[in-house]
């Protein structure tokens, strides 16, 4: 191949891009050729970032909803606020060894009021979400919705409900896909206005580990 076909082989390569997030914000660049060696900072910054957005990925419906009031104040797409604001708080460790620590994930961002006494526990068909049913909070309302998440790390899929059970009713029954072998599963709960105006911050129920119960 001559210097000519060699040129033209170069120019239809895909050029490489990478992203990452600076001064909180997305950032896509081009792939150019570097002469210093990556520090470790940069490498943990990167597979963090990473495996932040492998996470966030599987959530995009129930992140659009929960950021859509936050993102709408500052002319952001709801999702990339989400990541950008949670890529800092929820990596842990310094590569190689990068991890999530999925009880500081936030999934929704808002000034309306969480209910009290709420918690999720394992049921024969799923998981059981409850919550203090009194609605005579300021910013609260008998018809606001719950919003639930069941994340599988180890599938690497989530459960995402929107439009749950209203607030006046105390509590919701989420249904998990069959597993025969114990798998976990995290566990989150916001609350969102009938006309979806306003929104809750998100609270982490915990880690459980899910199992069909074997019929006899």
């Amino acid at each position: 191949m001559n210097t000519k076909e060699n040129l033209l082989e170069e120019k239809k390569q895909p050029e490489k891009m990478i992203q990452y997030l600076l001064n909180d914000q997305i950032v896509n660049r081009k792939v150019g050729k570097r002469k210093a060696p990556i520090s470790l900072k940069e490498k943990s910054s990167q597979k963090g970032f990473a495996i932040s957005s492998k996470f966030m990925s599987k959530l995009k419906f129930f992140l659009k909803k929960g950021f859509e009031v936050e993102a709408k104040k500052v002319a952001r797409s709801p999702y990339h606020l989400a990541l950008s604001y949670n890529n800092p708080m929820i990596i842990r460790g310094i590569f190689p060894d990068i991890k999530i620590d999925y009880s500081k994930a936030i999934l929704s961002m808002g000034n309306m009021p969480l209910p009290n006494n709420i918690l999720a526990s394992l049921h024969k068909t799923g998981l059981r979400f409850s919550w203090d049913p009194n609605c005579d909070i300021p910013g609260c309302k008998p018809d606001d919705q719950v919003m639930l998440v069941a994340y599988f790390p180890e599938k690497g899929y989530g459960i995402e409900l929107l439009n749950g059970e209203k607030r006046h009713k105390g509590e919701h029954l989420l249904e998990l896909p069959a597993s025969v072998n114990l798998t976990e599963v995290h566990t989150y709960m916001s609350f969102i206005s009938a006309d979806h105006g306003s929104i809750s911050n998100s609270t982490y129920l915990g880690q459980f580990d899910w199992q069909t119960p074997l019929t006899p």
